[in-house]
This record gives C-alpha cells, structure tokens and sequence, in this order.
C-alpha cells in the first residue's frame, strides 16, 4: 500500500522489536590505523570459507554476520587518519563482528583488537553464545599486552574478562575501558594472526577450527550461501515467527548481503534471500515480494520500495529448501538492506506486530 505510514505507538513497538533481538549494530567504522600489507590473507575470502569455520548448531544458525575486510578495503580504501569517515562500500568494514564495540581506533589502542587490519570476519548466535572470529592481520602479543593492562586474566590461553568490581581508587578511563568491552570481549583467545571472542556463554572451541559438522556444511545455511553468491557482506536472521502473521507463515530463514562492486562508486547490487518451508510458500512469496517492491512503502519509512530497489529480479530457486532470490540495485546506499532487516522492514517480510499496530496490512501479513 503506498503512503502507509506508522503510529508513535507502532514505532515503540517497532523499537521493543529490535531490542528483543538483540541485534547488533551495523558498523559505522569510524577509522583506525590500518596497515595494508597486512589485510591480503583475506583478500577474495567467500563467505563459504568462513562459514566453515564456525560449528554448525541451533545457536550459530539462529544469527550471522560476515565481511570480507580485506576485499573491501581494497575497493574502498583502508582510512588510517583519526575521525576518518569511509566512504561508499568502506561502511560496511568490519560488520561481520557484529558489535559497534571495536569500531574506534581507541577501541584498537584499548584492546589490541583491529577488526579494520582483520582479512575477514564472521559472527555467529545470539547472546549470551554470540561469538565472533577475526581472520587475519592481528598480533597476539599486543593483544594479550592490551588486555592485561585492563584487567583480563590468562586462563589456560584464553584470556577472561575480569569480574565487576568497585575500586574507589581506580582511574575513572580505566573502570569505564574495562566496563565498555567486558561484556562482548568476555573471553578473548588470539591465536597467530587470529582472534577469537564471545560472551560469557560461548564456547570458543566451536568457532576457529572446531570440530564437527560446519555451517557451511549445514543444508540450509550453505543453500543460502550459495543463493547470495559473491557477496562483500552478509547477515542471516531466523526470526521467522515476526515475518508472517502467525508462528509458521514466515520463511525458515532470511539471508541478506551486497554483492562485491566492480568500484567505491559503483551501486550497490543488494541480493536477498529467503528459504521457506514449502513450495507453495516460496512461490506464494516470488509473487509477494515483486508486488511489493513495485507497489508499497516501508511501514516506518518515508520512501516507497519502488525508488530505493531498481532493476529488480526475482527469482525461485528452488532445491529441498524452497528458496527465493531477489536482487536489486540500491542507490540509497550500501547498509540499506541491513536496516531494513534489523527494522523487519524487508519487502513482503514486514513485521506484522508493528503493521497492526500502524492499523495497516502490507503484503505478507494477510
């Protein structure tokens, strides 16, 4: 429906959404110094790789973000100058740890962390199991120097976050440091030109070389690989049950990217795609999400599908589990997938919650 438009109260409830899932930010990368000798181990690095280094289990399908650093940084420029803003695909830098928490170069100097050196990154599962792998370009010693200083303790090689304490005589810097990275760096194991970390929950030992069955080897999440192709960037979600007006309405699992641009300023080719569970539903959803895109506006947005994707194709895949593939040029911008997957704002995959409650019923909440 064009035009549709939604309520204060629908956009609290679109605000309680995203903060239930605990979805994490899209990188901003506001900069670091970056060296660029470091970044080519991960260059040309596919998401397959790093899926196949992650376990594969209910918690590390449930969400997962990737990037190919070193791929973009090639396109996009590294940005070694403080308050460096990137520019074009540079934005997406880093987005596969999936936390806002190293983005700054303090957060460099603070940990010993550069996610901005790293050849790739790849996060998987939802708190308090998150955990993230940095691929690349990192050293260990400034690592375990960095975190020694803020209190992180050695425990067989992994280094432990230390717990919450009140020291009146603490520098004020050190107790907010310590603070700020304890939760997503509550455990930290570096490894040559590796690291690893996750929350207080995440078994380390499933993300790096684990051993076992991997994502990539997962039926789902390797069609949905395949489906995305060559992409520079991408998320996974399987919140399902808000896609869809009820519990079983919404597609088994929804996986997004941007594909890899011939240059910075080329447009940004978004590639979705959505696996169901049945024919009949994907097919249903093929249908769906065209006429979306050339009909309706975002519940909570200001533009119409129609202006922000151009060139679209739609596409059934098919295979055992029944998926989708739209792509579509996307002027507005290289994180505009990525909002609207955190917003539940994707065409024809609304949150139906939010569109009742902005008294609406945009495709795919009938």
């Amino acid at each position: 429906m064009p035009g549709i438009r939604a309520s204060s109260r629908a956009l609290s409830v679109l605000a309680m959404v995203v903060l239930a899932g605990l979805a994490p930010a899209v990188a901003g990368c506001s900069g670091g110094p970056v060296d660029a000798r470091s970044t080519r181990e991960g260059t040309g690095a596919s998401l397959l790789t790093a899926l196949a280094h992650v376990a594969d289990s209910a918690s590390s399908r449930s969400w997962i973000w990737y990037d190919d650093t070193a791929a973009i940084a090639q396109t996009a420029g590294t940005g070694s100058r403080p308050g460096y803003q990137p520019k074009g695909f540079g934005s997406l830098r880093g987005i596969g740890t999936g936390t806002s928490t190293l983005e700054s170069a303090q957060a460099a100097k603070d940990t010993g962390i550069n996610i901005y050196n790293e050849g790739y990154s790849i996060t998987a599962g939802t708190l308090p199991k998150a955990m993230t792998l940095i691929h690349g370009g990192q050293n260990p010693m400034a690592v375990n120097v960095s975190l020694a200083a803020l209190g992180w303790q050695d425990n067989r090689g992994t280094l432990q976050a230390p717990p919450p304490s009140v020291d009146m005589e603490e520098p004020v810097d050190s107790a907010i440091a310590r603070r700020s990275y304890a939760f997503t760096l509550n455990q930290v194991k570096p490894s040559g030109p590796d690291v690893k970390f996750g929350n207080s929950g995440t078994n380390l030992d499933a993300i790096g070389s684990p051993s076992g069955p991997t994502l990539a080897s997962d039926p789902l999440i390797g069609a949905l690989a395949n489906c995305l192709g060559d992409v520079v960037a991408a998320e996974f979600n399987v919140h399902g049950s808000y896609y869809g007006q009820r519990v079983g309405r919404g597609p088994v699992e929804v996986a997004i990217g941007v594909l890899r641009p011939a240059s910075n300023t080329a447009t940004p080719r978004t590639v979705v795609c959505a696996a169901w569970p049945s024919e009949n539903a994907a097919k249903r959803y093929a249908g769906d999400v065209q006429q979306a895109i050339s009909t309706e506006t975002p519940i909570a947005g200001k533009q119409s599908y129609s202006t922000t994707f151009t060139n679209v194709t739609v596409t059934r895949v098919g295979g055992g589990q029944h998926i989708v593939q739209w792509q579509a040029d996307t002027r507005a911008g290289v994180g505009t997938v990525f909002g609207m997957m955190q917003l539940f704002e994707l065409p024809a995959l609304p949150s139906c919650q939010l569109a009742r409650e902005a008294h609406v019923r945009p495709i795919g909440c009938d």
